[in-house]
């Protein structure tokens, strides 16, 4: 959880310097670079009304699916799977699968333990008032045997059934949460010298919006093979004084790449963060010379926070807390 927790303050700490070299006022959200304690809940923990917690079965339609559910008396459907990648050829959207019949498909399809670890936790997605199920499956074998990787199922009350709204992976080199609002940050290395992470928000009908990829290249010469700015990073080559120690050329892009046809149509943007010396002036005259635009970083970072806006993210959604899982052991 501290990996994730970083990972929020990295992206939070860049709308920091991205404001405060704007000239903008930098929001108090965003002054959180020095410590994790800044991210404390901004609200109580919710009462997870599952099993052990509950007491009546007869509480809300909502709360007696998940009661059931979790108690393998209920079915979980998929026909929201268009959005789910491996997981969408995985289950017939004509019916239902309860937790034993998802264990079989799971049996069959992942490197998966005998006896996998379940939890679940409750969550308000979009922080409407109306409380969804998340359910964690841990030693799934996404990686190899034993590996503790983890599979989330975001889980919502759709017209009397149980429907999968969202699910994504952790695993060894990719750390991924979601927290009670539904706001989604993943992050991991794409080789020794670059690093991406990427956000979403799971609104509150259950829809997941992706909002932006940021990937940040050390090594200049990885990007030479990319169409786009192949030509400029081999002239970075030329002029970066030889020895010098890089800084990353960094990677924005708001389309969410799935197929390889979204790869070759994605549009992204390029910058990196100032240093201040006579090396930013560098990279700006060889982007300029091949005729690419590469964009000031608080501009970049301006472009992130005003999708979110659009989005309905506030504050307070984007650093509500963690979810609180209960093991159902």
């Amino acid at each position: 959880m501290k990996k994730i927790a970083l990972l929020l303050i990295v992206l939070c700490a860049l709308f920091t310097v991205a404001c405060a070299k704007s000239g903008e006022e930098v929001v108090s959200d965003s002054a959180v670079a020095d410590s994790e304690e800044q991210f404390t809940p901004t609200r109580p923990e919710t009462e997870v009304l599952l099993p052990g917690n509950i007491e009546n079965e007869s509480e809300t339609s909502t709360d007696s699916l998940f009661f059931r559910f979790v108690r393998g008396e209920e079915a979980l459907h998929f026909h929201q799977n268009n959005h789910f990648g491996f997981d969408s050829y995985l289950y017939d959207t004509e019916k239902g699968y309860n937790l034993e019949e998802i264990l079989d498909v799971f049996h069959s399809n992942y490197a998966l333990e005998e006896n996998p670890k379940i939890s679940y936790a409750n969550l308000d997605l979009g922080d409407d008032g109306v409380e969804e199920l998340a359910v964690k499956f841990t030693g799934m074998g996404i990686y190899g045997p034993g590996d503790d990787s983890e599979l989330i199922y975001i889980i919502k009350e759709m017209n009397g059934m149980l429907e999968l709204c969202y699910h994504y992976e952790t695993w060894a080199r990719s750390e991924a949460s979601i927290n009670h609002s539904g706001y989604f940050i993943s992050g991991g290395s794409t080789s020794a010298t670059s690093h991406i992470i990427q956000s979403g928000f799971v609104d509150g009908n259950g829809q997941y919006h992706y909002i932006c990829s940021v990937e940040s290249e050390y090594d200049s010469s990885n990007l030479s093979w990319e169409p786009t700015i192949g030509s400029a990073v081999a002239k970075l080559a030329e002029n970066v004084g030889e020895g010098e120690e890089p800084f990353p050329i960094i990677t924005i892009c708001f389309d969410e790449i799935i197929s390889s046809e979204d790869y070759e149509n994605a549009v992204r943007y390029y910058t990196f963060e100032p240093t201040g010396t006579e090396r930013d002036d560098i990279y700006r005259n060889v982007f300029e010379a091949e005729g690419l635009t590469l964009y000031e970083y608080g501009e970049l970072m301006q472009m992130i926070k005003e999708k979110e806006q659009r989005l309905g993210i506030t504050h307070e959604m984007k650093t509500d807390a963690e979810l609180s899982w209960t093991s159902m052991e």
